[in-house]
């Protein structure tokens, strides 16, 4: 389903982009899993880092589908809420390389 945004709401998307704030929230997102190991939900990633949801959302979105930093993780609980949840970490290519 598409929504008609307001000219103001793609304005605002794109300036938070061209003024490197995006890339900052994704690079300050990206440096906490890589220190904290393990997966993480949106919920979990925004109590940990003091963000709010939408733009934890927006960024490990961006992560995933456009830089590819990111992978899903297969389904759990969340450690907050107790809902099943989809979380996110880092890939294990890196890592098995260890293995091999």
């Amino acid at each position: 389903m598409r929504i008609a945004q307001h000219e103001t709401a793609i304005d605002s998307f794109h300036n938070h982009v061209d003024s490197g704030k995006a890339h900052a929230q994704r690079t300050r997102i990206l440096e906490f899993i890589k220190k904290s190991g393990g997966d993480w939900c949106i919920g979990e990633l925004a109590n940990a880092l003091g963000m709010k949801d939408n733009i934890v959302s927006a960024r490990v979105n961006e992560l995933l589908y456009e830089t590819h930093d990111l992978v899903e993780r297969p389904r759990r609980k969340s450690r907050a809420s107790n809902i099943t949840i989809r979380p996110v970490g880092l890939p294990l290519v890196g890592q098995l390389a260890l293995f091999q």
